[in-house]
């Protein structure tokens, strides 16, 4: 603390130095925290792809791991009214039985529904 005198008065400065830069070690706690996020969740999202056991069927690659996929495609859509359905360009690219997230398969074989869905489950029309 600096002390002034102006003439009876005493006033009294706070000099504040600004704060130093953090030690390296702060840094590499901060690097080390984003690197452990990191991998727990690529690790979540792994496991969660494997639990869909859906491996077998073909889609874009990211679909496998989030539906962030879908959502930009919606997105796109919605934005975007020139572009066509993506769904139709993915069952040109990939086939009738096409993955577009973790647990969601695109189904263009009516043949396939009855496998799916099974003979005693009844299937509502859609308008």
């Amino acid at each position: 603390m600096a002390k002034a005198r102006f003439g009876t008065e005493t006033i009294f400065h706070l000099s504040m130095s600004p704060l130093p830069p953090p030690p390296s070690s702060y840094l590499f706690l901060a690097a080390a925290a984003v690197a452990l996020f990191s991998l727990i969740a690529s690790l979540y999202l792994y496991v969660g792809s494997k639990k869909a056991q859906l491996d077998h069927i073909p889609g874009p690659w990211l679909a496998k791991y989030t539906d962030a996929w879908r959502g930009y495609q919606a997105w796109r859509l919605n934005h975007y009214k020139d572009l066509s359905n993506y769904q139709i360009n993915l069952i040109g690219r990939y086939g009738d039985l096409v993955r577009i997230g973790p647990n969601i398969v695109l189904c263009f074989d009516p043949e396939a529904i009855s496998t799916i869905y099974g003979f005693k489950e009844r299937l509502e029309k859609v308008n």
